[in-house]
């Protein structure tokens, strides 16, 4: 599919910011664009990494965003924190204030236009996030995946929904699949990795129902319950994902996501 698109970063084509604004707002259910963190940070990091955000484009038609960034991290992988995507935004944005010389690529996002979905991309767009983490100096991409179908099962526990297997031993979710199959491993889940307060009057805005008693309740698009508390008034929300590697020092291509598509 490489010779369908091409591949540009923000900062190149600054004159679709706009239209990547919007598809991003699109993809994600109401309360994601909360996150209490992104609140805080993604202005900041948008500025600050203009380059490192790529764009899948045919002319002036974004076929797909990709979202990543540089930070510092002298630990073990196995030891990255259980805060996960909120990790990544604020740790980028804070080590480039601080002028931290960069040790790996995260990636933080990757949407796929709602108008070319099943033609490949998103194994096209992982292996250009892979590609391009070779690119810029970096052996080893890390991203907090969130599994696309697990707002299926809300009550089902992370930890279980990961270990379910197709018979090929890859795993159910078919988002987790794909990097599984461009050679990404698991490391290990972040239980915070996203966390989403508001008073339950915003809670009941976003979602478009009532929350009547304090408790836990299941919301469209929700990986997990939202609890509330109708003492304290607010609702909190608590998304897991899951941590996974790609080690890149031998790169990707195209042709990598063509034989993991088949």
């Amino acid at each position: 599919m490489k010779n369908q698109y091409q591949v540009v970063s923000l900062k190149e084509r600054r004159d679709l910011y706009e239209k990547q604004r919007l598809l991003t707002a699109d993809a994600w259910p109401e309360f994601i664009r909360h996150d209490d963190v992104s609140a805080e940070f993604w202005t900041s990091l948008v500025e600050s990494f203009e380059e490192f955000q790529l764009l899948l484009i045919d002319g002036d038609e974004i076929l797909s965003i990709i979202t990543t960034v540089p930070l510092r991290y002298d630990k073990k992988l196995s030891s990255l924190p259980d805060e996960g995507w909120d990790w990544v935004v604020r740790k980028s944005v804070e080590d480039f204030e601080s002028h931290r010389e960069p040790t790996l690529l995260a990636g933080i996002q990757i949407v796929i236009n709602p108008d070319y979905q099943g033609m490949g991309l998103s194994y096209a767009a992982v292996s250009e996030m892979a590609s391009f983490a070779g690119q810029r100096g970096f052996s080893q991409l890390i991203i907090p995946v969130r599994p696309s179908m697990k707002f299926k099962y809300p009550l089902i526990s992370f930890d279980e929904y990961l270990n379910w297997r197709n018979d090929e031993g890859f795993s159910m979710d078919p988002w987790v699949r794909v990097h599984e199959k461009l050679g990404g491993a698991l490391l290990h889940a972040c239980p915070k990795a996203m966390s989403i307060s508001g008073a339950i009057e915003e809670w009941e805005k976003w979602m478009g129902q009532g929350f009547p008693l304090s408790g836990k309740y299941v919301i469209d698009g929700g990986l997990v319950p939202l609890e509330v508390d109708r003492d304290m008034g607010t609702g909190r929300y608590l998304e897991p994902n899951v941590w996974v590697v790609h080690h890149v020092s031998q790169g990707y291509s195209e042709r990598d996501a063509q034989g993991a598509a088949g």
